[in-house]
């Protein structure tokens, strides 16, 4: 299960990053970032690394797992996109250096 998000955990972060929220805007972002927790807590379990960041000591067959899963991602994700050149994204350019 996901750690989950407090209020006052929230709040702290707000004051942190000088964010004034509002009562409403609290509700929201508590829900959502619960949300993404969430996600990435089920993408933990579904690669079967846990705590891997944390733990130090890293097993090959772990690495191996995570880079067959990263693989995986990134193809599911060029598949969808709709400009691509070999296993790159293509995108417009944004802007110009002087």
């Amino acid at each position: 299960m996901a750690r989950k998000l407090t209020p006052e955990l929230l709040e702290y972060l707000a004051e942190l990053a000088r964010l004034s929220l509002s009562s409403r805007e609290k509700k929201e972002f508590l829900s959502e970032l619960n949300k993404i927790l969430e996600a990435f807590s089920d993408i933990r379990k579904a690669s079967g690394i846990q705590h891997l960041a944390s733990s130090g000591a890293v097993k090959l067959s772990q690495l191996k797992s995570k880079k067959a899963l990263i693989g995986a991602l990134a193809d599911g994700l060029l598949a969808r996109a709709p400009d691509k050149k070999g296993r790159y994204f293509r995108v417009p350019k944004v802007g110009r250096l002087e």
